[in-house]
């Protein structure tokens, strides 16, 4: 009876990584009226990786050069992925950045070839192709509005689908409070260069992306305490989820997240319902499925 409460809490744990997620898209678009992307990236960073420094502090003398040779590389392809995510939240709907983020899962039968020498297999290629075709119709298809916003949130999910099959394959073994500090840490330096890179590089006279920092107490606070709980909380929530209930029932779970994103937006008349944006997010949530019970059951026979 103990178990089963026990197992009950870390299913709402990760129910609330689930609607914290679901409304970070909506939250983060209102955030950009006093922050540039990469500026609020910053600002989520550094207070996540406050928090990590200091329900670690006892375990930071297990740095060592293996371990940072073995996270930093891993960590710089994650955080090149969420600014550009971030950036592309800028030029896009809240739906397409949440949904397009799923083409994670089209890269990792590839990225595990890259890595390992093994094939993926017929299923995992359909996985992936449905994959793509959903991402493509939700996104507007052929004659549609596919731009920017679009291609570097899709872009962003290709290179963290790259980093979750590295992280399970180089990283494995790591200590995760530990590995996230790393990851936040490498996260916000990547934010500040391309904060200053943005500004600084112009094209017709005008920087790529101008630097918006609000110190306004009203602003930053808020900025502040959402980054420790979209950051910093809901990474260490979905990790400890993984490790008790299982990888894909939180893979699984996970991409509802998109789908309250999906409702919230088109609640507040951000995005339209249409037949393409139905048809589009059944499709990427139905290849996030495949892909994870396929990983499941590769496991299950590599154990046997």
């Amino acid at each position: 009876m103990e178990k089963r409460k026990t197992k009950i809490m870390y299913y709402f744990a990760l129910l609330a990584v689930v609607i914290i997620w679901g409304f970070d898209p909506i939250i983060i678009e209102g955030f950009f009226d006093y922050y540039s992307a990469s500026a609020l990236s910053i600002v989520f960073t550094f207070s996540s990786l406050i928090f990590f420094l200091t329900i670690s502090r006892t375990k930071l003398k297990q740095l060592d050069r293996s371990f940072i040779i073995r996270s930093v590389p891993i960590c710089l392809i994650n955080s090149v992925a969420m600014v550009m995510q971030r950036i592309g939240l800028q030029y896009t709907t809240p739906s397409n950045y949440a949904f397009l983020e799923h083409l994670s899962c089209a890269a990792v039968p590839f990225a595990i070839f890259a890595f390992t020498g093994r094939c993926p297999s017929f299923k995992q290629i359909l996985a992936v192709v449905i994959c793509i075709s959903g991402c493509f119709i939700f996104a507007g298809g052929f004659g549609g509005n596919l731009g920017i916003g679009e291609l570097l949130c899709a872009m962003s999910g290709i290179l963290v689908g790259v980093s979750t099959v590295a992280t399970g394959i180089y990283a494995k073994k790591l200590d995760t409070t530990l590995f996230n500090n790393v990851y936040l840490l490498v996260y916000f330096l990547t934010s500040l260069i391309s904060a200053v890179f943005l500004d600084v590089i112009k094209i017709n006279g005008e920087p790529l992306e101008n630097i918006r920092f609000s110190l306004s107490a009203f602003h930053l606070i808020p900025a502040l305490l959402f980054g420790i709980a979209s950051i910093g909380l809901c990474w260490l929530l979905r990790t400890t989820a993984v490790k008790h209930i299982g990888s894909v029932t939180v893979a699984v779970v996970s991409p509802v997240s998109a789908v309250i994103t999906g409702i919230i937006s088109l609640i507040m008349g951000k995005d339209h319902l249409s037949f393409k944006f139905i048809i589009g997010a059944l499709l990427i949530l139905a290849s996030a499925t495949i892909s994870s019970f396929l990983e499941n059951s590769t496991k299950n026979k590599d154990k046997k």
